[in-house]
């Protein structure tokens, strides 16, 4: 039986070793995260804007501003990734985020935080 689990510690060893073995392709994007918004006040914004997310005095709450413009914000579980993130960074008092997409029906904003490689983060 001992011979069993020491084989067993060996295979699920080397199946690790394996795993994060480096791979010829990177998929960064599998790591990326996107957040929902809303616009408030009827704003716009297009695809590769750039907002600042600031956490409101709730808490619960994301603020997203260009300059010094509100012009949406982001509440419920996006909200809540977003300050777990936030709170783990450098910098938890803000953030930047580009909008990946625009809702024409919803209105909706896809955002997602830039990798340090796009120049913005």
């Amino acid at each position: 039986m001992k011979g069993q689990v020491d084989r067993f510690q060996k295979m699920k060893d080397l199946a690790f070793n394996n795993f994060c073995a480096e791979t010829l392709f990177e998929r960064p994007e599998v790591f990326l995260t996107d957040y929902q918004a809303c616009p408030v006040d009827e704003a716009a914004v297009a695809v590769g804007d750039v907002l600042m997310a600031h956490v409101a005095a709730d808490g619960e709450t994301v603020i997203l501003s260009i300059a010094d413009d509100v012009v949406g914000k982001m509440d419920g579980e996006s909200a809540s990734e977003l300050i777990e993130t936030m709170a783990n960074s450098e910098c938890p008092e803000m953030a930047t985020l580009k909008v990946v997409a625009v809702s024409e029906i919803s209105g909706f904003w896809t955002l997602r935080l830039p990798r340090s490689g796009d120049g913005h983060g």
